[in-house]
């Protein structure tokens, strides 16, 4: 393809340039999005959370039973204690009615010592919660303390990148200004077709990515800077520097 005279032809050297700015901007997209990825996120710290959330479900089970144990047995305190009024007020005369009272009374009084001895249980099972939830929240603060502190690195790293990444985009963006489009295009293709390495160097008379030896015209070409030449076996643009 003729180049328009008014525009220089786009060197090698100037495609080498750019594939060195694109493959830098490309590594720090890959490193900035595993930075994001870590970031806030860290299979210990989700461990520990969780054995928390499991131990304050635990703290909250007793003592929802503890409530209803509680006012359980309020009612039945209250229930014999209206049973107890009534059989000794005097108003019931009755023996039969007075037996059945009493037979009230004490059903009353068994069912409070179990429901005692329930409370006292789950009283324990709180207590022990308790102290394991404790022991879980210590254990959590530490971890989220440690992981902050190495996220403290891995922010300062993320921010530098940043830096960069618009440094080497102004780069780019002044690099690309000053080769022709279908220089440009050829290079972009390349790119595409051979995994980001569309340039490569020729070292020793050979190609610096697949190691085939030029041939000494190709090698000379390629020297003198005029035109874009290929590798012999890979097809990648050679460039001096």
């Amino acid at each position: 393809m003729p180049t328009n005279p008014t525009t220089p032809p786009a060197t090698a050297s100037q495609l080498y340039r750019l594939q060195v700015i694109d493959s830098t901007l490309a590594k720090h997209r890959t490193r900035l999005k595993v930075i994001e990825d870590t970031l806030g996120q860290n299979a210990t710290v989700s461990a520990a959370r969780l054995a928390l959330a499991e131990t304050e479900a635990k703290v909250s089970h007793w003592q929802a039973r503890m409530r209803a144990l509680e006012l359980e047995i309020k009612g039945i305190v209250d229930k014999s204690t209206a049973a107890e009024k009534r059989l000794y007020s005097g108003i019931v005369t009755n023996p039969k009615e007075m037996a059945d009272l009493q037979r009230e009374i004490d059903s009353h009084n068994r069912h409070r010592l179990k429901l005692d001895d329930e409370l006292a249980e789950a009283q324990l099972e709180d207590e022990q919660a308790e102290q394991i939830r404790q022991t879980a929240r210590e254990t959590l603060n530490k971890i989220e303390a440690a992981f902050a502190e190495s996220q403290s690195g891995l922010v300062s790293e993320k921010n530098m990148l940043e830096v960069e990444q618009a440094t080497y985009s102004r780069r780019r963006k002044e690099t690309v200004s000053e080769i022709p489009p279908a220089a440009l295009a050829r290079y972009e293709d390349l790119r595409v077709k051979k995994r980001g390495i569309a340039v490569s160097l020729l070292q020793n008379g050979s190609c610096s990515v697949c190691g085939v030896e030029q041939t000494s015209n190709i090698a000379q070409q390629v020297r003198s800077g005029q035109q874009l030449v290929p590798c012999a076996s890979c097809g990648r643009i050679l460039s001096m520097t």
